[in-house]
């Protein structure tokens, strides 16, 4: 009968741990597990009660078989009555304690039911990375949230590390996901990785996508509005109005031929130098976009584009070559202010032949404009003719043209006159031809250099100079002179002067050139 007694004691014994067993075990399960961060809070606040339970996870700090803190926790906890803590399976491990909040010792200490060690937290956060679904965004931003919280709050390099993969893989994935790609998704992932502290490298890689997004829709308009992209570029990407050192033609190349993978895979300075030539490519296209189509307004194009894309200055002056081109074609178009830039804008160019093209262009196309207002018009056309092609021979010919049809004007006259031309028998020749058929045979022969026959003694010498040789004859009232110019061995020039008469002077009446 005592044994009897005795073993029913023991089943009694067993199955009241048993059920005391599962019933903390329930009571941890019902209670929300917090995080030792939230605890603390709890206990700054005021707001732990005694008898109450407490469900935390938080890292070791110190451990002995009756007593133990949590790290950056000012809670000690200690093991039920006649109980011990086991051995922990990591240094730095894990613990989940469940226990109530009671008074021991005039202390307020959590008596710990239950107690679960678990491994550190690097190696939880990949046991939990394994167990997540790797399609599902969410998963790997809940995995980030995790592991964040933890990296936060005991400083951790290595979770925060932890944070941003996971992060990054989570928005990645979005990213692959998005069912509608467009600038406003793509921005508000580039927000979300700034809400995240993702490396900004990630965040300016969705405001670049979504910018060449906008950049493609607006080639697709016939005349779209640049303005609001390049500010949003300016704003948004560092570097967009940083001139490049040097010509990066390659890179051009590629980065123009895949925008969005060639930039994704750059690194900051090589991205830099992408938001100049994305910029670039923009401004350009709205500065082109103003751009005459024939090219009449290339210099103001070039302008720009040398003021802000000097890089591009080959561009800027194949438009100011254009522009030159255009108007010289439509010369006759141009007023003669605008002309005559156009012929200081060759010369400046070092294209002298090109400046002449245009002035010549340019007057035989208002030569008929002048023409159409009579002698006045063709007055006018005489003086561009000479002061712009110092063409006074055609000058004259306009002048003698417009003299015919107006020959009261004075002013046709008097400009004649200034160019050095007198009215010969009805026509007008230059003033040098006038005096040599107006002059004697005598004064043509001493322009000429020659001595001829009645030329006086004065004359000789004014032709011929002193004679080497003079020899006097005197006969019957009248004195010859023979003048010999030459010596001997050369060819010699005599000139036979006679005096009739006292009073009248020495005539040349037989020059003769003889040779010794």
């Amino acid at each position: 009968m005592k044994h009897l007694d005795q073993r029913r004691f023991s089943v009694t014994l067993i199955g009241a741990i048993l059920a005391l067993c599962f019933n903390t075990a329930d009571l941890a399960a019902q209670t929300p597990l917090l995080f030792v961060e939230s605890y603390n809070k709890l206990l700054e606040m005021k707001k732990v009660a005694i008898n109450v339970d407490y469900r935390i996870e938080g890292r070791i700090s110190s451990k002995a078989p009756n007593r133990l803190t949590l790290q950056k926790c000012s809670q000690v906890f200690l093991p039920a009555q006649g109980e011990t803590f086991g051995k922990p399976p990591a240094k730095h491990g894990v613990v989940e304690i469940f226990g109530r909040l009671q008074v021991v010792d005039r202390k307020r200490v959590i008596v710990v039911s239950s107690i679960r060690f678990h491994s550190d937290d690097a190696i939880r956060y990949e046991l939990k990375k394994k167990a997540l679904r790797r399609d599902n965004s969410e998963d790997w931003f809940n995995l980030a949230k995790w592991a964040g919280k933890r990296a936060e709050f005991y400083e951790d390099k290595v979770l925060r590390e932890r944070t941003i993969e996971a992060n990054r893989r989570g928005i990645e994935l979005q990213r692959r996901t998005l069912p509608d790609v467009n600038a406003t998704t793509l921005l508000a992932l580039a927000k979300k990785a700034a809400d995240l502290k993702l490396p900004d490298s990630i965040r300016l890689q969705f405001v670049h996508e979504a910018h060449r997004t906008t950049w493609e829709e607006l080639q697709k308009t016939k005349r779209p509005d640049m303005k609001l992209l390049l500010d949003a570029l300016k704003q948004q990407l560092p570097g967009v109005t940083e001139r490049l050192p040097t010509p990066q033609p390659e890179l051009e190349k590629t980065y123009r031929a895949n925008p969005v993978s060639v930039y994704r895979q750059a690194d900051e300075k090589a991205r830099k130098k992408l938001h100049r030539i994305f910029y670039s490519d923009v401004l350009l296209a709205s500065i082109l976009q103003t751009a005459e189509a024939d090219g009449d307004n290339g210099f103001a194009i070039a302008d720009r584009v040398d003021e802000t894309l000097p890089e591009q200055h080959e561009l800027a002056e194949r438009q100011r070559e254009q522009e030159m081109k255009t108007r010289l074609s439509n010369i006759d178009r141009l007023t003669r202010q605008e002309m005559l830039d156009l012929a200081d804008r060759f010369r400046r160019r070092k294209q002298p032949a090109k400046a002449d093209e245009a002035v010549k262009k340019w007057l035989k196309a208002t030569e008929s404009q002048f023409r159409k207002e009579g002698p006045i018009g063709l007055l006018k056309a005489a003086d561009e003719y000479i002061d712009l092609l110092e063409d006074r021979d055609k000058g004259v010919a306009l002048l003698k043209e417009a003299y015919k049809l107006s020959p009261e004007s004075e002013r046709i006259t008097e400009r004649l006159t200034q160019l050095d031309y007198r009215l010969d028998d009805g026509e007008w020749v230059p003033i040098g031809d006038v005096k040599k058929r107006l002059e004697t045979p005598i004064q043509k022969a001493t322009r000429e250099g020659r001595v001829i026959k009645g030329m006086t003694a004065t004359q000789v010498r004014g032709v011929l100079g002193i004679a080497t040789s003079v020899t006097r004859i005197a006969t019957a009232g009248q004195v010859s002179e023979l003048w010999i110019y030459g010596e001997s061995n050369a060819t010699r020039i005599t000139v036979h002067l006679l005096r009739r008469t006292p009073r009248s002077p020495f005539t040349a009446v037989r020059v003769a050139q003889v040779s010794p």
